[in-house]
């Protein structure tokens, strides 16, 4: 009822009443004159403001309430108030701030919060009248942007919560009035990008953004002229996968907090200029300087270039530290990672015996970093017996493979890089190696391999010596290997593989020697084989003899790759019995195109004999075969008769490419 407090001195007024609508009347705060402090904040109880609900309570100085979803909203609802200095706002459907919310009768406002109000939108200037405003709470409403000019006027403001919203973006001019704004907090939002000027007026030592959707951490955010007085940076629960370079230099924090993000690998160069982090959290590595640092699944220990000690939870891990360059033995002691990549020092990576000394469980380790090398021992993975995948990179002090393995009776594959092996020696591997099914032995300077030297390689699939220096392969290099299905031996200087180079490879179906210096094959070379898929280009092949793809199971032969070769003749009948998905004899010296090259070949889908300086087709030369495409080069010296597809024995479905 009106009236109802006239008698009443009090100052200080909490008022919890009905469960729902409360329902304040014109007069109903008569007798209040002389209060200061009114809460109407119940949980229970909600209330529709007038525009002179507060008409006689002028010396309020604290207001606290909770709106009924009636109250849509504030406009001219505290010009009574002059003496306000805190005013605390819940519940409503607002949705928008409009900019006669506050005049300057309220400029004594010091603290504001108007939350979970269902706000959307706030009008630029709404806050223009509050100059000593030092603390606004916007928190759980439904804003998805900030518009320019919407904080102008507030130059004392030190507090800003936005947290709790749908906010996407935030333009550069949007704090720029916030000159001593030392805490924003903009957690729980939608951010996938903030501008790189958004903070250059402010004065902040406490940045909140997680839970939103930032990527990338960009250079500039955190550089420019006050950003030495940032103290703690919460970046945590983001979708980060890049930092550039230099992104928090300059900077002494406190805690800067990564954890839950996309992050693989950590570099130094993140951290570059960074003057120091008393508390960091990543959420896969953890590294500081001569420290040690625990997190939900790493625990690293170094000091200065040395590693001490590495504990990991049960995780795939990437670690990145190009400071280290030299491993401690036992340093790995309480690790249960099963998958492990260590990308570390630029240069010579020293791993002392023991220093995989608790990887006991570990199934894959990766050492294969551009920039580090590693020596091998004969006890380098004695510790890590359960090892399927390796990767390395060797360093060219070692010169040798032999008894390197003997321990990794489990391995699958293995991949080594680098190196100045020379001569890979028929005691490299053992039955102990019989489970390998992929090896790659590329870039080790090799340049001899001793017969049965992958003898007890019984289930070899894949075999990989690319990129060595082999000028040939001596009989019985590859005997024992009648599962071998992919032979790579691209990039070396092979000049000749003799007969019986490929004999015991009964299950070969792709074979690589591309780039060498091949210029003769054997007739049989292929003989006991099921090549489909056969990569000769590149080489220096004059001459394509008839026996060479005319055996057993050359009507398995889908792919022949001939270009860029010297090849001048191709006897009669190559090609016979064959069905080719793919024939390239391109760049080569051929100039005249004749019948009995093809002679016998039923199917070639796609033929390439351009850059050959071609002069003459003769006619029929295609009659016989069934071409899909033909790719021919367009030059003047090439006769082209009437009619030229069907003279050449083309057929009507067959598309002509002219290059």
């Amino acid at each position: 009822m009106p009236r109802a407090f006239t008698a009443t001195k009090t100052k200080n007024v909490v008022l919890n009443f009905v469960k729902g609508l409360l329902t304040i009347v014109p007069e109903s705060f008569k007798g209040l004159e002389e209060i200061a402090i009114l809460d109407l904040s119940s949980e229970k109880s909600t209330i529709t403001l007038d525009n002179d609900t507060f008409i006689c309570t002028p010396k309020l100085e604290a207001l606290t309430m909770t709106l009924n979803e009636a109250t849509t909203t504030l406009s001219n609802k505290f010009e009574t108030l002059e003496e306000l200095k805190k005013l605390i706002i819940l519940g409503g459907q607002l949705e928008i701030i409009k900019n006669d919310t506050f005049t300057s009768a309220n400029n004594k406002l010091r603290h504001v919060q108007i939350s979970s109000c269902s706000i959307f939108f706030i009008e630029p200037k709404t806050f223009a009248n509050l100059t000593d405003l030092w603390y606004l709470d916007l928190s759980n409403n439904s804003l998805m942007r900030i518009a320019p000019g919407t904080f102008d006027g507030l130059s004392n403001l030190e507090v800003l919560k936005l947290q709790k919203n749908n906010i996407y973006k935030i333009k550069e001019s949007t704090l720029n009035d916030l000159v001593n704004l030392y805490r924003f907090d903009i957690c729980d939002n939608d951010l996938t990008e903030i501008s790189n000027e958004i903070f250059y007026n402010t004065k902040i030592e406490y940045l909140y953004l997680r839970n939103n959707r930032l990527k990338i951490i960009q250079k500039e955010l955190f550089n420019y002229t006050n950003s030495t007085l940032i103290k703690e940076i919460d970046l945590q629960n983001n979708y980060i996968d890049r930092i550039e370079k230099g992104a928090f230099a300059g900077l002494n924090l406190d805690v800067l907090d990564l954890a839950k993000n996309k992050l693989q690998v950590i570099t130094n160069g993140i951290f570059q200029g960074c003057l120091g982090i008393l508390e960091l959290n990543i959420s896969v590595f953890v590294a500081s300087n001569d420290y040690c640092e625990k997190q939900e699944n790493v625990k690293i220990c170094k000091f200065q270039n040395i590693l001490i000690s590495v504990k990991l939870g049960e995780y795939d891990t990437t670690i990145s530290d190009e400071s280290i360059s030299w491993i401690i033995p036992y340093a790995f002691k309480e690790t249960r990672t099963k998958t492990l990549s260590l990308n570390f020092a630029k240069g010579l990576l020293t791993i002392e015996p023991e220093c995989f000394k608790g990887l006991e469980q570990i199934t894959t380790l990766d050492l294969s970093s551009e920039k580090s090398t590693i020596i091998l021992n004969n006890d380098t993975f004695l510790y890590t017996p359960k090892l399927q995948t390796l990767v390395f990179t060797l360093n060219e002090a070692t010169t040798t493979l032999s008894n390197k393995f003997e321990t990794l009776k489990n391995l699958i594959d293995l991949v080594i890089l680098g190196g100045h092996l020379e001569i890979l020696k028929n005691d490299t591997f053992t039955s102990a190696n019989e489970k390998l099914n992929s090896l790659k032995i590329s870039s080790c300077s090799i340049f001899s391999i001793e017969p049965k030297t992958f003898a007890k390689l019984t289930e070899l699939g894949n075999l990989d010596l690319s990129n060595n220096s082999l000028m040939r392969i001596t009989p019985g290099t590859f005997d024992g290997l009648s599962k071998l299905e992919t032979l790579n031996l691209e990039n070396n200087n092979i000049y000749k593989i003799k007969e019986a180079t490929l004999n015991e490879l009964v299950s070969l179906y792709d074979f690589d020697i591309h780039d060498n210096d091949l210029t003769d094959m054997s007739n049989d070379t292929f003989y006991n084989t099921k090549s489909q898929n056969l990569y000769l280009q590149n080489n220096r092949l004059k001459i394509i003899r008839k026996e060479l793809f005319n055996y057993t199971n050359s009507k398995l032969i889908q792919r022949i790759y001939l270009q860029n070769n010297y090849i001048d003749r191709i006897d009669e009948g190559a090609f016979a019995g064959l069905q080719l998905y793919f024939l390239d004899i391109s760049n080569n010296k051929l100039k005249v195109i004749q019948p009995k090259m093809f002679k016998g070949c039923s199917t070639i889908d796609k033929l390439d004999i351009s850059g050959n300086n071609i002069s003459k087709i003769v006619k029929n030369t295609f009659k016989d075969i069934d071409i899909g495409r033909i790719i021919i080069s367009r030059n003047d010296q090439l006769e082209r008769p009437d009619n030229f597809e069907f003279y050449w024995g083309l057929s009507s479905s067959t598309k002509i490419e002219w290059k």
